[in-house]
């Protein structure tokens, strides 16, 4: 069994610690809640009690005061009002003739047993109160003056400020009582029980843990606590069970292992002998595409020179005419100047003609060797973009004249490049052959154009046709090796895989392709100006 400490570590956030927060918070909140209802409903009987002071104060006084003004009796007058001084919520008081003459009038300081202010945000400013004053009954009614009270809140406020604070005091004294009653509840009824469970995890073997049972509390066994360490108990007996069956499923698992290395092995060496004959069998198929490009150039090309051979041979079989008549006739002796000038003539055109068709065959011989000859070698060298593909353009008319159609070139007269001018040169050949043999079915005027531009040392090649387009059903499937519509009228599937793989893979660029049903198609290849050979992956472009 592993070594352990001797017990858990106590808890960062302790249950008993968030239930006394919890409690607390909970009932200072209620308790603060209803005792703020309580203290509103006090303030405002509080604040109704000047209205019934005052009535009953008028009602003690409005006889003998109607009496005392009636009799005009100042003495009077002056005790009745020193009397109601004594009213702690009456401040002065004063007795007004009818013709504004004051008939007595008593006053006492405000009491400060509470700030003004705050006595003015309970109950407002000191309210003023007056009543009329009239004979006594049985005499002719006649006003004689009036009653004015000045109403003191400063005792009431006092008793509301002192209610107040008791009833905080209570709720506070309230909130901490139910905790405390909580707190030891909660300790003997789960906190305890709990450790208990914990305790008795702690203890379980660290090696087979699923093995381990907890203890039910005491006094817990109909209990939550006591259902769940039953549970657990069950999850653990079930656990115990799965692990015994994994572990003789791991052990079976192992030797089927062991048994399917074996098998992968041999299988792995069968793939491999089989991919690589695959690979040996596409790169077959790429390398006879090639040569079967080049053989239909060499066809082409042959019919193409064979033209200016035969009308060389006729101009020297006239040279040689001329030249025959010429040495007869200055052996007989009757060559004339006339005679002379006329086989000279002869001669010098059939000269021309001869030299001018031999030059003509000779340049068609030098652009199908360089043609043929970059198509074969795919090694890095400088060379000139817009040479390269009028050169490719000169090659192929043997082919392209079958339509007829002659590809446009549309770019910079010169730009010198580093790269793969035979990769080119062989991705343009499978894309025009392709739309010379495929493109112009029923096309009146066929159209390619070879467009070339350079931003930022990256080279933009678009390649068009006005032909009858690809359907967009087969866009997704047009770089799919052996993929072709024409297989049987010389399709073989290979020519545009070959275009993607070398743009792709040899250029190190990008290729995207788009069609609409007799809209022609249009290739769109980027790749780097000045590119390099990396060892690992290939061309790469420069940094």
């Amino acid at each position: 069994m592993a070594m352990r400490s001797p017990g858990p570590e106590a808890p960062r956030r302790p249950l008993s610690r968030l239930l006394v927060k919890t409690t607390l918070t909970v009932a200072w909140s209620v308790g603060l809640f209803i005792s703020l209802l309580q203290i509103m409903y006090d303030l405002q009987q509080v604040r109704r009690l000047p209205d019934t002071q005052l009535a009953t104060v008028r009602g003690m006084t409005k006889e003998p005061l109607d009496a005392i003004v009636y009799g005009l009796d100042r003495n009077r007058a002056s005790d009745l009002l020193s009397g109601l001084l004594t009213l702690p919520y009456i401040r002065a008081a004063k007795v007004t003739l009818d013709d504004g003459t004051v008939l007595a009038e008593a006053s006492r300081p405000p009491q400060d047993s509470t700030p003004p202010w705050l006595n003015e945000l309970l109950f407002g400013p000191s309210r003023q109160f007056s009543w009329s004053i009239h004979a006594p009954q049985g005499r002719p009614q006649q006003w004689l003056g009036e009653m004015q009270l000045s109403h003191d809140t400063h005792a009431e406020a006092a008793a509301f400020l002192s209610r107040a604070s008791a009833i905080l005091a209570g709720t506070m004294l309230y909130a901490f009582a139910l905790a405390a009653l909580l707190l030891v509840a909660y300790d003997q009824l789960l906190r305890r029980p709990l450790t208990n469970i914990i305790q008795s995890i702690w203890q379980a073997d660290t090696e087979r843990p699923e093995s381990a049972r907890l203890a039910i509390p005491s006094g817990h066994e109909g209990s939550e606590i006591g259902q769940l360490a039953t549970i657990t108990n069950l999850h653990l007996a079930s656990i115990e069970r799965l692990l015994a069956q994994l572990r003789e499923a791991e052990q079976r698992l192992n030797q089927h292992s062991d048994q399917l290395e074996v098998t992968v092995a041999e299988r792995t060496r069968e793939l491999t002998r089989s991919l690589a004959q695959l690979q040996t069998a596409r790169d077959q198929l790429i390398s006879s595409e090639k040569m079967a490009s080049l053989g239909a150039l060499v066809a082409g090309v042959a019919h193409e020179v064979n033209t200016p051979l035969g009308i060389a041979v006729t101009a020297a079989s006239v040279v040689s005419e001329a030249l025959d008549a010429i040495a007869i006739e200055f052996a007989r002796g009757g060559m004339t100047p006339e005679h002379f000038n006329t086989w000279m003539r002869n001669a010098r055109d059939g000269q021309h003609i001869l030299v001018s068709n031999l030059s003509r065959a000779a340049r068609l011989v030098k652009d199908f060797k360089q043609t043929a000859a970059n198509q074969v070698d795919e090694s890095l060298c400088s060379y000139d973009l817009a040479q390269t593909i009028d050169t490719l353009i000169a090659s192929l008319r043997p082919e392209t004249k079958k339509i007829p159609v002659v590809p446009q070139y549309l770019g910079p007269k010169a730009l010198p490049a580093m790269g793969y001018p035979g990769v080119l040169m062989q991705v343009l050949t499978n894309l025009i052959i392709n739309s010379v043999r495929h493109a112009f079915e029923g096309v009146e005027h066929p159209r390619i154009q070879i467009q070339v531009s350079e931003r930022a040392g990256q080279v933009e090649l678009v390649y068009r046709d006005n032909g009858v387009g690809v359907p967009a059903a087969l866009h997704a499937r047009i770089f799919e090796p052996l993929f072709t519509t024409r297989r049987g009228h010389g399709g073989t599937g290979l020519g545009l895989n070959i275009v993607y793989n070398l743009v792709t893979q040899k250029l190190g660029g990008s290729l995207q392709f788009h069609s609409s049903p007799r809209g022609g198609v249009s290739f769109q290849i980027r790749f780097a100006l000045k590119q390099r050979l990396d060892m690992a992956t290939g061309p790469a472009t420069l940094a």
